[in-house]
Parts: structure tokens; sequence; C-alpha cells
């Protein structure tokens, strides 16, 4: 596990006081989702880089 020092709380505390980061409870379904959608997200990057390069 890796300790937080006042400086990374302070930099948490900045993006949450600027709203570049908000605080929302925690979520095993809802965190579970987001990264489906992410991995998806990245394979749909990955097969454009792939049909991009074969047809450069």
């Amino acid at each position: 596990m890796i300790a937080r020092g006042d400086q990374d709380w302070a930099t948490i505390d900045n993006l949450v006081a600027d709203r570049r980061l908000e605080r929302v409870a925690p979520s095993r379904e809802l965190a579970d989702a987001l990264i489906d959608q992410a991995r998806r997200h990245l394979a749909t990057a990955a097969a454009d880089v792939d049909v991009s390069t074969s047809t450069a």
C-alpha cells in the first residue's frame, strides 16, 4: 500500500475545489461498469489503429 503524503491530499483537495474531481459514494457495481466501458473504448481505439496502419 502506498502512503499518501500531505502534498497528495492537498492536490486532491485542490482538484475537488476546482471542480475537476468529484467525491462520490463507493460503488463496486459502478466501478466495474466504468472499467468495462474503458476496456471497450481501448479495444475500439486499438482496432482503429490497426485499420489506419494497414491502409496507410
